[in-house]
């Protein structure tokens, strides 16, 4: 449709380029009846995790749909999708200054894969950071209106097939949530059937964390390392999602040795609910509680139910009810090993372990389930994306 090749223009010569504003830290509050502030760490997913209590500038009022990048770390482009919220420092805003000449929805599409690329491109320490003037120095491509909005109709239905993804993926998450609570509830607390008839109270026990599990205070070589195997509170993902390789691993000393097998916490703001089952040997830090089976209980719990059982929402409820702190409130180590767990025998242990690690897979794996179809649909996006965002460059 552009046989002769199209115009290439800076980002800042039709888009604004809008960098966050200082909010005062002491006035940010968890209670979600405030709005919502838009801090990097919100980028991805798109949602809120702090709120604020003070006056604040209107032009900093971000909506659903505008465009934001992480200024620090990962560069992340996302659209927001949350409801009306404050754009904080180190984070942008980038919207069309003439919808006439760009589209923001074009912008969206264009800029995603170009951000990831700059993220390569930059040179530095632990932590990279991207300013606004560089932003606005990007080049882009900007074909005639009417190919920008059949590019974007045709890239938006491939979004909105990951969308219903990631709504069914949701509805099976609590799903999940709600089998687990059911399954570890004995049968005479529960009026549900989900529990087999010999799994009566008289068939459960109860014991304290502190009774079956211990501490690990032994510590393992910085040397022996690595991002794999070094898992730090930042590298836990929020809501039981497991963890991340770590940007971020210790280059000399000791730290706190662990175990496959053993169950590490997150323990600063526990209603993040970090928490993931060691596949492998490592390391990790005080500020994650690392928890292994007592020698005398080897043989009574298997850790993958002791790990169900802290994965269950009402232990980050009770973590959350007795954690202290106000701006990054840390778990009483002291109140986690007097949280009580429902054991009961080993056959149903194994029953219901068998049934939660299927809704795990079904909700968490990349090799099977929903987030197998999530990876599969992006690699279309991203190929179709990649074919009708390439322009031949218009002859000067």
């Amino acid at each position: 449709m552009c046989p002769n090749g199209i115009e290439f223009k800076y980002l800042t010569d039709v888009a604004n380029v809008l960098y966050g504003y200082p909010f005062e830290a002491e006035k940010f509050s968890e209670d979600e009846r405030n709005i919502p502030l838009i801090r990097i760490r919100d980028v991805v997913p798109a949602k809120a995790s702090t709120y604020y209590t003070g006056t604040y500038p209107k032009e900093f009022i971000i909506k659903a749909g505008d465009i934001l990048v992480g200024m620090d770390g990962n560069f992340n482009l996302e659209k927001w999708k949350d409801r009306n919220g404050l754009l904080n420092q180190r984070v942008c805003k980038i919207y069309s200054k003439n919808s006439d000449a760009v589209l923001d929805n074009f912008l969206y599409h264009l800029l995603k894969p170009l951000f990831k690329k700059i993220e390569d491109e930059i040179k530095g320490g632990t932590v990279k950071h991207l300013s606004a003037a560089r932003i606005k120095q990007i080049e882009i491509p900007l074909p005639p209106i009417e190919i920008q909005k059949k590019i974007v109709e045709c890239l938006d239905k491939f979004s909105a097939l990951a969308a219903e993804l990631q709504a069914e993926l949701q509805m099976r998450r609590k799903q999940y949530e709600y089998y687990r609570t059911r399954l570890l509830t004995p049968h005479s607390e529960s009026d549900s059937t989900d529990n087999t008839d010999d799994a009566t109270s008289s068939s459960w026990q109860w014991k304290t964390l502190g009774e079956i599990c211990e501490l690990v205070k032994e510590r393992v070589s910085a040397a022996e390392l690595n991002e794999n195997n070094y898992v730090g509170v930042e590298n836990l993902l929020s809501n039981k999602q497991g963890k991340i390789p770590s940007v971020s691993v210790p280059a000399t000393g000791n730290v706190i040795k662990f175990s496959k097998d053993n169950i590490l916490i997150g323990n600063i703001r526990p209603y993040l609910r970090k928490i993931w089952f060691a596949d492998c040997d490592g390391g990790t830090n005080g500020d994650v509680i690392t928890l292994e089976i007592k020698d005398k209980y080897q043989n009574m719990i298997l850790p993958k139910f002791l790990y169900h059982a802290l994965a269950d929402e009402r232990f980050f409820i009770y973590d959350t009810q007795y954690s202290s702190g106000a701006k990054m409130p840390r778990g009483d180590k002291d109140k986690v090993m007097e949280y009580k767990i429902p054991l009961p025998s080993l056959a149903e242990q194994e029953r219901i372990v068998s049934i939660l690690d299927k809704f795990e897979a079904l909700t968490t794996s990349l090799s099977e389930g929903i987030p197998a179809e999530q990876a599969a649909q992006q690699k279309r996006y991203e190929y179709y994306r990649d074919l009708l965002l390439t322009f031949d460059r218009k002859a000067e």
